[in-house]
């Protein structure tokens, strides 16, 4: 009865599958954890609702409800969103630009495309405030204006033809409309435009034009970011007059018009603002900056004292009109590496600009680890003990590191290599036992890391992986980017497993039972019950197609298997002989996966930059039995042993302390991947390809901008 329990819970799971339904295993969902927006390229702010930030990305947008406290996955935005705004009248009507697609949605209704067929490659649009139903597109060099909100579409051919590298709707009169071309210069239409006329008296010096902004208390004065510097115009761009530059060789397609204090310019270069009380005279700078090149800034619509700033990759705020900026509670760029299975909330992780963290609290906060680690390296390959999951072995760089306390502190090994370790192991009853892989080298000690002796596998072959026999660490096997190998003399030789054959070999894990070994191979998985002594063959398990990534056991059920492929999570309720897919697909493809060990189907993803990192907690599965397949082949290894001798110089006594190297911005680049096997008034709106076009807007109007 059991097993048919089974048999229908593995229909059930296909036909899902087949159907696309994006989850089967009960319909668990994703949702962030810790989620700080890194890497945005677009802040919107809801004018109806200020304290609704959405922060904008190409592959996914995220929400803050408390001004940029907590944010969220905002699910009604599809991943490709490049431009968001809300009609500020009615903001339950929204504009985006999705696909190089402009698209509209009115309350809680789908996403219907402006005009489908007719505007693609889309650079980037704006609203007239004063009147919503008036939209612009601009389109290289086309520019278009619908009076309908979308439903038909005119053309307003320029003067001349050329790139438009920014726009800007006239206030109090929107009928005044402003165009800079690339290399051209400034145009002015005065009937909504029908038709141009080129104006700019003194921009001959001013090269291309970056950024138009309009006085929202005083019309016909507008400014503009260009190659010369900033320029103001107070008779609709007729005449131009510079201005005094924040700093010298000013360059920024960056400028902010609010109407703090009876009207305040702002600038940004690099990782410096500036702001200006008295029409650009003068300029002050910010008391707290970001410490990164600012790439974007908007206020509050109705309260511009409060500001926000992508600086660096994060979301910035400030309260008092930029004078001070803060970051949030936690950045972004954290990469879960391991968690551990006794202690509830307890991560360690990587970042992306460098360094080992750790979070008592399931990712809410992070702190640096410092003691003994080297400063600004991050954590290569890593190992927890099985038997003493306090007990855990990371490489730093070259180093090869000892934590005895959860990984609060940190100590050399003393392992004598020049080489990066690519993967770690040690013995389940002996925790002096410790094996390294360097590639082609393996390194043992007996003593704890105190001395090490190497052997090197045969032929031209890498060990993505290592494994010892819970019960007798003489026993080793090591999984290669071409087959199996294996020891009985606890490293000292190697020879080849037949019949597995020259496949790339991903990891190694022990099953639930004595003497059950996998492995992870491009061709599926391949299983043992006596040790290795034999082998059966399950090419994929059924449901799931093809090799997947790096095998994950969950710590509370190692009948329970996790899988990656593509930007989908599978699970195996039986080791690996059925598949089936679980919450729905990511926006990014997992090159981090971790299993929670205090909350049984609880994981952990993570892409390599950090950008992304989510949480999936599935319902209860089904209790099924443990299968024994049926062998599509018996596998006998053929086993030749090359004894090498000693290295010599390789007994050594333990190294001095590490030296801290400098932070490295880049991770581990073409080394495999590290197991991952962890227990445990104003609204700027824009985003938009090579060369794309920024809008901003202001209370009662919409400018546009050209990244230069």
């Amino acid at each position: 009865m059991r097993v048919s329990r089974l048999i229908f819970l593995v229909i059930v799971c296909l036909l899902a599958t087949l159907s696309a339904r994006p989850a089967c295993a009960g319909d668990g969902v994703w949702t962030t954890l810790n989620t700080t927006p890194f890497g945005p390229t677009e802040l919107t702010i809801h004018p109806g609702s200020p304290g609704n930030v959405y922060a904008v990305s190409p592959r996914l947008t995220l929400i803050s409800r408390d001004g940029g406290g907590e944010w969220t996955l905002a699910d009604d935005l599809p991943p490709g969103t490049r431009q968001l705004v809300f009609d500020p009248l009615t903001p339950s009507i929204v504009y985006a630009l999705i696909g190089g697609q402009l698209q509209q949605r009115i309350g809680v209704e789908s996403w219907t495309i402006l005009a489908p067929g007719l505007l693609k490659g889309i650079m980037g649009f704006t609203i007239n405030a004063d009147n919503p139903n008036q939209l612009w597109i601009v389109t290289g060099s086309d520019l278009l204006r619908s009076e309908d909100g979308g439903s038909s579409w005119t053309r307003n051919p320029l003067a001349v033809s050329g790139n438009v590298t920014a726009l800007a709707l006239g206030w109090p009169d929107s009928l005044h409309v402003y165009v800079a071309l690339a290399g051209l210069g400034f145009f002015h239409s005065t009937d909504g435009g029908a038709s141009w006329n080129q104006a700019g008296a003194g921009l001959e010096g001013a090269g291309n034009i970056y950024a138009l902004q309009v006085d929202g208390l005083v019309a016909g004065t507008l400014y503009l970011a260009a190659d010369g510097g900033l320029y103001r115009s107070i008779d609709h761009g007729a005449n131009w007059v510079p201005l005094g530059s924040p700093q010298p060789s000013y360059r920024s397609n960056i400028l902010l018009w609010t109407g703090a204090g009876g009207g305040t310019l702002y600038t940004a270069a690099g990782d410096v603002i500036y702001h200006s009380e008295d029409k650009g005279a003068t300029w002050k700078t910010a008391q707290q900056a970001p410490q990164s090149s600012i790439i974007r800034l908007v206020a509050e619509p109705g309260n511009p004292a409060v500001m926000y700033a992508i600086s660096g990759g994060a979301v910035l705020k400030s309260f008092d009109a930029g004078a001070n900026w803060t970051p949030p509670p936690a950045q972004g760029g954290y990469i879960v590496v391991a968690a551990h299975p006794t202690t509830s909330g307890l991560l360690l992780a990587n970042h992306v600009r460098g360094g080992a963290w750790r979070s008592t609290d399931s990712g809410r906060t992070w702190t640096q680890i410092e003691q003994g680690w080297p400063v600004g390296q991050s954590i290569g390959a890593f190992h927890m003990h099985a038997g003493d999951p306090d007990r855990m072995f990371a490489a730093a760089g070259n180093a090869l590191l000892i934590s005895r306390d959860a990984g609060q502190s940190w100590a050399s090994t003393g392992m004598p290599t020049a080489d990066r370790p690519w993967a770690i192991a040690t013995a389940p009853t002996d925790p002096a036992v410790i094996l390294v892989s360097l590639g082609r080298v393996i390194l043992r000690s007996s003593d704890g890391g105190t001395f090490w002796k190497a052997a090197q596998l045969p032929g031209n072959v890498q060990a993505n992986d290592l494994w010892l026999a819970p019960e007798d660490a003489t026993q080793v096997m090591a999984a290669t980017t071409q087959g199996l190998y294996r020891s009985t003399d606890g490293g000292a030789s190697w020879g080849t497993v037949g019949g597995i054959g020259q496949v790339n070999c991903r990891n190694l894990w022990s099953g639930a039972q004595p003497g059950e070994v996998y492995v992870s191979t491009d061709n599926g998985l391949v299983s043992s019950s006596d040790s290795g002594a034999t082998w059966s063959s399950s090419p994929a398990g059924v449901g799931l197609a093809g090799g997947a990534g790096r095998i994950l056991r969950d710590w509370s059920d190692p009948n329970v298997l996790y899988a990656v492929l593509g930007d989908r999570i599978f699970i195996s309720p039986n080791g690996g002989l059925h598949w089936m897919p679980v919450g729905g697909a990511l926006a990014f493809t997992p090159a981090y996966l971790a299993a929670d060990g205090m909350t049984p189907r609880q994981l952990y993803a993570d892409d390599e930059q950090g950008r992304n990192q989510w949480r999936l907690t599935l319902p209860e599965i089904p209790p099924t039995p443990t299968l024994t397949p049926t062998p599509t082949s018996t596998l006998t290894p053929t086993v030749t042993f090359t004894p090498l001798p000693e290295t010599p110089g390789l007994t050594l006594t333990p190294l001095a302390r590490l030296t801290p190297t400098p932070a490295d911005e880049t991770t581990d680049g073409g080394r495999p991947s590290t197991l991952v096997l962890a227990l445990g008034g104003m609204a700027v709106v824009a985003v938009l390809g090579a060369g794309g076009f920024l809008f901003a807007r202001s209370h009662t109007k919409s400018t546009a901008r050209k990244e230069g």
